[in-house]
């Protein structure tokens, strides 16, 4: 199979590494089989990850700081990735934000897991969680223009043709337009869901 630039980013890390973190042991190794069962990796999947994990987070924690320099490294030739990969970071480990406490490897696998394999309802539900900033479970045009910014600012020059702030205003707009269908000024979780699911059932019937 292809390797993603996760993969070769884990991998560099698992070479550096391996002389000096060898094999999970003890409470490690109970972790990893629990794992296994709860995500959708393999074993050796996982190790890999976990190498990787070290090498980026050799205090075992995985603060917003760090993420994004994670993530600037998948976009070494775009723009400014720091405005999305907060927003990513809020949205994958949600719950972990809310309450201020630490994001585990754990955390980390059952993320990677979920927005890698997991069921197309699970990658719907994340991005609405990635478009929903407050937290307030509706979605505003505001928001949506705030997450197009973050995703322009990402691609950077890649973006054709070139835009400024009204190209992604407008681009926000639009999209909200086709989520808004009652026209009220916002969208619920199910409505999302309900509208996300049959375009991308629309898309593989044509």
């Amino acid at each position: 199979p292809k390797l993603t630039e996760m993969d070769l980013f884990n991998e560099a890390c698992a070479m550096r590494l391996a002389a000096h973190y060898g094999a999970i042991k003890g409470r490690g190794k109970r972790e990893l089989e629990s794992l296994c069962r709860k995500t959708k990796f393999s074993r050796n999947e996982l190790k890999l990850l976990y190498w990787g994990w070290k090498c980026a987070c050799p205090n075992g924690v995985l603060t917003e700081s760090t993420f994004k320099e994670i993530y600037a490294q998948f976009f070494p030739q775009a723009g400014d990735s720091s405005l999305y990969a907060h927003y990513v970071y809020k949205a994958i480990f949600a719950e972990k934000v809310k309450s201020n406490a630490e994001v585990s490897f754990s955390d980390y696998a059952y993320a990677l897991s979920m927005l890698s394999r997991g069921s197309t309802k699970e990658k719907l539900a994340w991005t609405f969680k990635l478009y929903d900033i407050n937290g307030d479970g509706l979605l505003t045009v505001d928001e949506i223009i705030e997450i197009s910014k973050a995703i322009y600012s990402l691609l950077g020059f890649y973006v054709s043709p070139a835009h400024d702030q009204k190209t992604i205003e407008e681009h926000g707009q639009r999209v909200f337009r086709k989520l808004d269908v009652n026209n009220i000024g916002f969208v619920t979780f199910e409505q999302f869901m309900d509208i996300c699911s049959k375009v991308i059932h629309n898309s593989i019937d044509t």
